[in-house]
């Protein structure tokens, strides 16, 4: 499924210089045209910071991620240098990265833009349910509450990650199968209703007695998808009689006695004359024999 990008243009500013990206360093106070600009405040141990893809500085924080952070904000230093490290990862594409960073940022002072940051980085991997849930917990949360450019922002997202997803409405029968989705068993909500990104997804039903289901979806966008699986029983493994008029051979048996005792008994009465055997009656001892098998 192609991915989509956010509709969020980033710009980086490097501050320290006070021009914007791309324009060219002027020669430090004093210095003669040609020589090297003093370094660049932030780099490691006082050297000017490498440069990335795009020509943005390592470091460089996009506006619209990081927020006004100033000192004596009174946030945790552990904090800010957790949000500043995932927001250099967001804006490297490192997005795992990112998204473990802003954890850790949230687990030391949650607020609305640990959340929305959260939430950008779930959208960036495609995992657009979660990212619905964090952008929606950020324009709802007081801690440190979104400005009203962050806000702007987010609303945009969240309308199109709510364009990715649906609502698959499972009926099984039997109703308390066990539902699988892509290889993960889900739990359903009590009308049967589970939140589903748009796309191909495989469906396992499974219950104790039945046989399992498999099938193939393909969602579409919408409001509601509506699937309905009926299993079908197992048909039990019928047990062997231990009675021994219940058994086939016993029939075979006795019906090749019955028609040796009558060949003999017309044999006898015949004064040692031979005769065909009936087949009439002979048929009607295997008909009998394959009756009880």
């Amino acid at each position: 499924m192609a991915r989509v990008l956010p509709l969020v243009a980033t710009v980086a500013t490097l501050t320290t210089a006070g021009l914007a990206l791309g324009q060219a360093t002027p020669p430090a106070p004093g210095g003669a045209l040609g020589q090297t600009p003093p370094p660049v405040p932030g780099g490691a141990l006082g050297q000017t910071a490498p440069p990335v893809p795009g020509g943005a500085p390592v470091g460089a924080e996009p506006p619209t991620m990081a927020g006004p952070a100033t000192p004596g904000d009174g946030l945790p230093e552990d904090y800010k240098q957790a949000f500043r490290r995932g927001a250099n990862e967001m804006y490297r594409g490192k997005f795992p990265e990112a998204r473990a960073s802003f954890h850790e940022a949230h687990r030391i002072f949650p607020n609305a833009r640990t959340l929305r940051s959260l939430g950008k980085a779930e959208f960036e991997l495609d995992n657009y349910i979660e990212s619905i849930e964090y952008l929606e917990q950020s324009l709802a949360s007081t801690a440190r509450p979104l400005t009203a450019e962050m806000r702007e922002d987010v609303t945009k997202l969240l309308a199109i990650a709510r364009g990715l997803v649906t609502t698959l409405w499972l009926v099984t029968k039997p109703g308390d199968a066990t539902v699988t989705l892509d290889g993960t068993a889900v739990t359903l909500d009590d009308r049967g209703r589970i939140p589903l990104v748009v796309g191909k997804h495989e469906l396992t039903v499974r219950a104790p007695g039945y046989m399992t289901s498999r099938r193939k979806l393909d969602v579409e966008s919408g409001p509601e998808t509506r699937v309905e699986v009926t299993l079908m029983p197992t048909i039990p493994a019928r047990a062997e009689s231990s009675a021994l008029y219940e058994r086939w051979w016993f029939w075979v048996a006795a019906g090749v006695a019955v028609a040796g005792a009558i060949v003999a008994g017309v044999a006898l009465a015949s004064g040692g004359k031979t005769y065909e055997p009936n087949t009439e009656v002979m048929g009607a001892v295997q008909v009998m024999a394959l009756e009880a098998r």
